[in-house]
């Protein structure tokens, strides 16, 4: 899967080119014994953390959270010390910001599904926020009271996709945003606009091509109009809006120079 952008004019500058890496930032040891091993790549500085999971900028861009073996870490952007914000047997996961940096929405299965939880972002006892039996699906905050979450309930869209319900921080029932299929949404700072992910599309079947592809929508709340945005034999994943609201950024396996074959 690559990144590429995709600005409010329908026009696509993408990448295909992996990253470099400078000298002051990585040291290539050879291999002492023998030459048929391949290099070993040793970054400078203090040592690196295997597997963070579902990073997350905190508005002001200053710190980011992060799922790390099930619990939930915070670190300054800068770099430096990881504050755990949980410690449970279950796993805590995809932490979401407030709009004002002050709380984190997650997901937990610490009652057998995956259910939305908040939390200070100091650390403290988390607080449900919904009892389904069925789990759901965290997407973003909506404001500083509604978080936007993707549940199936009585209905049955696809295989990946769930309708686009409301959780609400006072812990009330749960709504319907709307009865339509959504997948890895993401809202507009402004509330007005959301792009999503709509289809089978899968990012472990990498150059898949064929009718259960994903594609692009976007869905303007005034109007309650849905449009698709991208149209291609592949498939266009996990979109993300740029806090401006003029830029989505998604995953992608079309073609292109460097990746020819999706």
């Amino acid at each position: 899967m690559l990144l590429f952008q995709h600005p409010a004019a329908l026009l696509f500058l993408f990448a295909c080119a992996g990253p470099s890496a400078d000298a002051d930032q990585a040291a290539y040891v050879a291999a002492a014994e023998s030459s048929s091993l391949p290099a070993q790549q040793t970054p400078a500085g203090p040592p690196e953390l295997e597997l963070p999971r579902h990073p997350a900028l905190s508005p002001d861009a200053s710190q980011v959270a992060f799922s790390h073996q099930g619990d939930l870490w915070v670190a300054p952007v800068e770099g430096g010390r990881a504050v755990r914000l949980t410690a449970h047997d279950a796993y805590d996961g995809r932490p979401k910001w407030s709009p004002d940096g002050q709380s984190l929405a997650f997901v937990s299965n610490r009652h057998g599904n995956w259910d939305v939880y908040t939390m200070p972002v100091w650390g403290g006892t988390p607080e449900r926020l919904t009892w389904h039996s069925e789990g759901e699906r965290l997407y973003q905050w909506l404001d500083s009271e509604r978080l936007l979450m993707g549940a199936q309930r009585d209905r049955r869209y696809s295989r990946r996709d769930r309708g686009a319900w409301i959780a609400y921080t006072d812990g009330r029932t749960p709504t319907v945003m709307g009865d339509w299929a959504i997948m890895a949404a993401s809202v507009s700072q402004d509330g007005n606009t959301m792009v999503y992910e709509r289809g089978h599309g899968d990012p472990a079947r990498r150059a898949y091509r064929g009718p259960a592809n994903s594609s692009l929508w976007t869905y303007d709340v005034a109007s309650a109009s849905h449009v698709q945005i991208t149209e291609t034999d592949g498939n266009d994943l996990a979109p993300m809006l740029s806090p401006d609201g003029e830029t989505t950024y998604f995953l992608s396996d079309r073609a292109c120079a460097g990746n020819e074959g999706g």
